[in-house]
Formats: C-alpha cells, structure tokens, sequence
C-alpha cells in the first residue's frame, strides 16, 4: 500500500516528537539511562562467546560488569 506524503509527514513528527520527549526523560537522570542501556546491551549478549567467557547473565548492575568485564580492545 503507498503511503502519501501527508502520512509520512505525520510518521516523521509522531517520531520525532518521541525522540524528545525521551531525550527529555534520559536528560533527567543520564546516569540512570546509561545503566538501562548497558543493561539492556548485557542482557541482548548474554548468549554470545563473549556474554558467557564473562558470565553476562550474573551481571545485574553496572558495578558488577565493570569488576567481571576487564578492559579490552578491538582485537581482543
């Protein structure tokens, strides 16, 4: 189905007008946000090589990852 260019329009605004209000909300608290995030990314790869090598799934806070997950680089 084409979508018409009013419809877009309007997808584009209702997104936009999502984006701030959640940039307002993260804005608040960034420390908070940065947490969920992490969180969310830990729990997304928890399955992975490199999720279980560090035991992602007995992580539930970002003190706990940074005393189980060392520093890497690209190449590790």
């Amino acid at each position: 189905m084409k979508r018409t260019l009013r419809q877009l329009n309007a997808d584009f605004i209702s997104k936009g007008e999502q984006f701030l209000a959640d940039i307002s909300t993260y804005s608040k608290d960034p420390l908070k946000a940065n947490e969920a995030l992490l969180m969310e990314i830990i729990h997304d790869n928890r399955n992975t090589e490199y999720g279980r090598r560090f035991g992602f799934s007995d992580i539930s806070n970002a003190d706990e990852y940074r005393k189980k997950v060392p520093l890497s680089s690209y190449d590790d």
